[in-house]
């Protein structure tokens, strides 16, 4: 699908040094109905590719209205001559073929979707993307409504029900619906939310990633709409209940990891699953309505051009750098979790005794790689809980086990005959109090990024150089 360029009919573009001309007019099957951009609702992103997305859209306008659709969106300024047509000849074969397997065509409009694209000139030019999803959403939006739209035109803004570095979240109400949802407001001069919006869109389907509902840019705040988690976080459910066993704690872990295996085997790190981003939807307490919410720190592999790469194509098109520091942020999410895991078990934090402890006390903890598997619960509990936790708090990120790992275990795999014994834990409050202090140390203690010079990256000496990628 591409946005339609009322003033160039005919696109004017040079190939092999020849001028070709390709008409871009509208083309209607007969009999079909004529499609628009206000036709059509966006939902989410169902997948991406070199020149584009999909996108699941509904049908607003009778006679097929709330009809799911898939909408093939092309950036137009990425494809070649060569692409277009073809483009054009899939559009047209596609409009014209009727067959049981073979994808069905409803509306092919040609209507160009632009991108946004960063120009940097110095010592050479380079050229790079910016994130478009913020863009692609915007532009959408404007389509189906002909204006900008704003938060305040849907939703009543409610109370604060969180803060984050850079945003907070609130209760707001859909005003068509009256139906309740939290929003996410973020500050945008101190962040591009571009990369956990297109993380939401992307994976949010999966039912233990928290949806994204709808977003709004009002140029300095970014409203980020999902579903409310009305069950709280987990730790503070695990620390009021009554009776939490050792069985329970492996089918909240085993939720969880099978949640993180996925991003992983996606090329996506959260690299911020501390228990205050994981919560309940509901006030069931079962593991199945747990979320990972919070993606503002997490990050997709990409490759040096910033394409994401798929796992099939990881091994041969990323840098082994890349590669190695994707392995570290793995290792910290599954660190993250062996955390989570001993403080379920333990019912106290493995490195902060309290939330007076220093930041320096915490981190000495933590870089010795040392905490207890004795006494209290520890002498009550299964050896494969202390084995599976010795393993995911290495002090080694890559000597911790993999997500995939983790699911194998037999901690994981026999929880049918795990103790179904109490466990007991220490004050919410202390508890709490800790782990946020355990973050805080962690988050006190990374340096700040190393800005070098534009003539010392791997892409400015490859150009430079006139060397092929596998020459560096």
């Amino acid at each position: 699908i591409s946005y339609p360029e009322h003033n160039l009919p005919w696109s004017r573009l040079a190939e092999d040094g020849d001028i070709k001309e390709i008409n871009i007019t509208h083309v209607v099957k007969e009999g079909a109905e004529k499609a628009d951009p206000s036709q059509f609702e966006l939902l989410k992103v169902l997948g991406q590719g070199s020149f584009g997305k999909v996108f699941l859209v509904r049908k607003v306008t009778p006679p097929d209205n709330n009809q799911l659709y898939a909408m093939k969106v092309l950036r137009k300024a990425t494809l070649k001559v060569r692409d277009r047509v073809r483009t054009k000849m899939e559009r047209d074969i596609l409009a014209d073929v009727n067959h049981p397997f073979v994808v069905k065509l409803h509306y092919g409009e040609l209507i160009l979707l632009f991108v946004c694209v960063c120009v940097c000139v110095c010592v050479c030019v380079c050229v790079w993307r910016c994130s478009n999803t913020l863009c692609c959403v915007s532009v959408f939006k404007q389509q189906l409504h002909g204006k900008n739209i704003l938060f305040s035109d849907g939703y009543i803004l409610k109370e604060d029900i969180g803060m984050g570095s850079f945003s907070v979240c609130k209760r707001c109400i859909h005003k068509a619906t009256n139906t309740e949802y939290a929003v996410k407001v973020i500050d945008k001069t101190n962040t591009d939310p571009s990369e956990e919006i297109e993380i939401l869109l992307r994976y949010g389907q999966h039912p233990n990633i928290i949806t994204l509902k709808d977003v709004y840019d009002n140029g300095k705040q970014v409203y980020l709409v999902t579903e409310l988690m009305r069950g709280g976080e987990l730790l503070d459910r695990i620390l009021k209940q009554k009776f939490f066993s050792e069985r329970e704690a492996s089918a909240v872990l085993h939720t969880i990891t099978k949640t993180v295996e996925y991003l992983h085997s996606q090329g996506v790190v959260h690299r911020d699953l501390k228990p205050s981003n994981i919560l309940y939807v509901d006030e069931s307490g079962n593991p199945e309505s747990l979320r990972i919410c919070d993606f503002g720190f997490a990050k997709q592999l990409r490759a040096d051009n910033g394409l994401l790469m798929t796992p099939c194509y990881t091994a041969n098109f990323v840098a082994p750098e890349v590669l190695k520091r994707q392995g570290y942020d793995e290792g910290c999410d599954i660190w993250s979790l062996g955390v989570l895991l001993y403080t379920m078990i333990a019912g106290f934090t493995p490195f902060a005794n309290g939330p007076e402890d220093t930041p320096e006390e915490i981190l000495s903890r933590i870089g010795s790689g040392h905490f207890t598997l004795t006494g209290g619960n520890w002498d009550a509990v299964s050896d494969a809980a202390k084995d599976l936790v010795s393993k995911m708090l290495h002090v080694d990120p890559h000597q911790r086990l993999t997500a995939k790992q983790v699911l194998k275990h037999l901690w994981i795999i026999q929880r049918d005959k795990l103790p179904n014994s109490q466990l007991q834990h220490q004050d919410a409050k202390l508890v709490k109090g800790a782990m946020a202090a355990t973050y805080s140390a962690l988050k006190s203690s990374q340096p700040p990024p190393e800005l070098k010079s534009i003539e010392s990256s791997f892409l400015a000496q490859r150009r430079v150089k006139k060397l092929p990628s596998t020459s560096l």
